[in-house]
């Protein structure tokens, strides 16, 4: 019996390495504007946090990594292309609203007193 499923697997093992494995293609370049996954991040202690952060501002590319700038304290990040979305070409007009939004992602709030009126 054990033959049989030993050698279906095996068939199936090399039916799935032989298939062709596309890549999904790149749509942004320098200075467009992207939103970052939080996959990275653990999300299991906050499943309420938003996945998809940002914008952020693409400053370089790599062979296999682009760094992306965040466009309110100006850090810079190496993040793998699966990890970014399109979000807008370098034409954005970056408003106060916009940095007040992007300032405000990921922020977590506490409360420091219950106050009796």
């Amino acid at each position: 019996m054990h033959k049989p499923v030993k050698a279906e697997r095996k068939r199936q093992a090399q039916w799935y390495r032989s298939r062709p494995h596309y890549e999904q293609p790149v749509n942004f370049s320098v200075e467009d504007y992207v939103l970052r996954s939080r996959v990275d991040e653990k999300l299991h202690a906050n499943k309420l946090r938003v996945m998809w952060v940002g914008p952020y501002r693409v400053v370089g590319t790599a062979d296999y990594y682009f760094t992306v700038e965040h466009l309110v304290n100006e850090s810079t990040m190496d993040v793998h292309p699966s990890h970014l979305k399109y979000y807008a070409d370098d034409s954005l007009k970056v408003t106060e609203e916009l940095l007040g939004h992007i300032a405000s992602q990921g922020t977590l709030l506490a409360v420091d007193a219950i106050v009796e009126r």
